[in-house]
């Protein structure tokens, strides 16, 4: 299984979904994405992952997500206007409600 750290990929700040985008269309086998140092990622580039985790045909996963990222990731996962294409094992943080 590859790994791809996002932080030297694209930066450590994940903010656009073009540098996502120009990342995500270079995997050709499971990826796991290890996201240390990456400190925040936006709403849209979090849909865009998702949206990719759900219709890749590759098992995608994630570690080493910080806290605020992984906000970010439950709160995306939680207003997807479509429904997704297969289920996206994500547990959102207890704390996002006091955000």
């Amino acid at each position: 299984m590859k790994t791809i750290n996002l932080k030297n990929a694209i930066s450590e700040n994940v903010v656009t979904r073009e540098s996502l985008r120009q990342l995500l269309v270079t995997v050709s086998e499971s990826t796991v994405f290890d996201f240390s140092q990456v400190e925040f990622m936006s709403r849209s580039c979090a849909d865009e992952f998702l949206k990719f985790k759900e219709s890749s045909k590759f098992t995608i996963s994630e570690k080493n997500v910080s806290k605020d990222v992984k906000a970010m990731l439950a709160a995306a996962a939680n207003t997807r206007a479509q429904p997704p294409l297969r289920k996206v094992t994500f547990t959102p943080l207890k704390a996002i409600a006091s955000l």
